[in-house]
């Protein structure tokens, strides 16, 4: 346990470095093994998550532990099912509480083979790596469940003898991520592209050849930035600046810049990828309504805005955040409501109210459920009160250096 001290400070200018976008970085890793591409990357994240996978991808066993990575996870069930050898995918307890089965769907109807070992639908997993060369040329998944299912069997798909056509149904979740596999891979010189009216998405094979060696320098990490946002908002006079990060980010969570605007946070573009956040005097509206499909992760960090500001949120769009590294929605509305009654309802399995009027109540421990976003989202209450934390080292699976950065806001541990 760790209790984060309220410290009382006049006006501050926090310098405030974040992590390496994860997602970016995943991305990357993931195409430059499966394409043998000649990519300088510089500034990886250091995220537990990365290396997790980067571990997998350059380990000569073949018995992969991912932990509670589902990204690496997901990733990985593709490369693997078109990667010669003998697999086995496991994680943690979490891990194999968490489906997989419209991914594995998918690739099985593409002749791979996958087979569960204990539960069917869920981790551990065998997976007979082979190439892929009697197939259907157009395969579909539900897009709704998992933008991370979608964007594993794009990077796959130029691979393939005949390329891959990806059939996309349902309502697409977190299109942002699945954008950005799109873009990467098309910067990287893949043969692939997305008609969104027909919901297809085509590749080709893509055919190796001798080029020069590609810098890609990943910017900062926006699901990071978004606890920023919060600084702002609860301490008085702070100003937080951010380089390495563009508010043209390709990057969902950049969605920020707008919705915290609505909460009286403004952000202004310095100069060239260095931004700077800021609070605006008597703009929090009363009420307000935020569509968290596109952007899950930082349904969080607007959950802690709605609370600390006593402002009326309905926050939607939340189906899938129990499938994260906790079940999200409830435990939003169990911790939000521990530490002052009432102030959470969830109104169906993808809609939460939040509205405190409440004092909050510091006698109690923030629980973290081994949830990265659950301990980075409630530390903004340490600027009302002295918080105490159980097991806080879990921000390390995506902000390692998340304590300290929070230091120069204004708190101390």
């Amino acid at each position: 346990m760790i209790k984060v001290l309220k410290k009382i400070s006049n006006t501050i200018q926090a310098n405030i470095t974040l992590p390496a976008s994860k997602s970016i970085s995943n991305r990357l890793l993931v195409l430059q093994k499966l394409y043998n591409l000649s990519i300088q990357i510089h500034n990886l994240s250091d995220s537990d998550d990365t290396k997790v996978l980067y571990n997998c991808l350059h380990t000569e066993s073949k018995n992969w532990d991912v932990e509670n990575c589902g990204t690496a996870m997901r990733f990985l069930i593709s490369y693997a099912a078109i990667t010669s050898g003998n697999y086995i995918l496991s994680g943690n307890e979490r891990m194999h509480e968490r489906t997989v089965k419209p991914l594995v769907d998918a690739l099985r109807a593409l002749g791979t083979e996958i087979n569960y070992i204990e539960k069917e639908g869920y981790p551990p997993l065998i997976i007979v790596g082979k190439d892929i060369i009697d197939y259907p040329e157009t395969i579909q998944i539900d897009g709704s469940v998992s933008s991370q299912y979608v964007s594993s069997l794009m990077m796959v798909g130029c691979k393939l003898d005949k390329g891959l056509n990806i059939q996309l149904t349902g309502i697409i979740s977190s299109k942002p991520y699945i954008q950005m596999t799109l873009k990467l891979m098309q910067n990287l010189g893949l043969d692939i592209l997305w008609d969104e009216e027909k919901n297809i998405i085509y590749s080709k094979k893509y055919s190796e050849q001798n080029s020069s060696v590609q810098n890609y320098n990943i910017e900062s990490d926006w699901s990071a930035a978004s606890y920023s946002y919060l600084w702002v908002l609860a301490i008085p006079n702070l100003q937080i600046d951010i380089e390495n990060i563009s508010i043209n980010s390709v990057q969902g969570d950049s969605i920020c810049i707008e919705y915290f605007k609505k909460f009286g946070v403004s952000t202004k573009e310095n100069s060239h990828n260095h931004i700077s956040m800021v609070k605006d005097k008597n703009i929090i509206q009363n009420e307000l309504l935020f569509d968290c499909c596109d952007c899950l992760d930082i349904a969080p960090t607007l959950a802690l805005a709605a609370f600390i500001t006593q402002t009326k949120v309905t926050l939607t769009g939340l189906q899938n955040l129990k499938h994260k590294e906790s079940d999200r929605l409830k435990v939003l509305c169990t911790e939000l409501n521990k530490f002052s009654p009432n102030s959470a309802t969830i109104i169906s399995d993808d809609v939460l109210y939040i509205h405190r009027t409440a004092q909050i109540n510091f006698d109690e421990t923030l629980e973290t459920y081994g949830d990265h976003r659950i301990a980075m989202g409630f530390s903004v209450l340490a600027s009302y009160g002295d918080l105490k934390i159980n097991n806080p080292d879990v921000v390390s699976k995506s902000f390692p250096g998340f304590w300290d950065e929070m230091g120069k806001a204004g708190c101390e541990l």
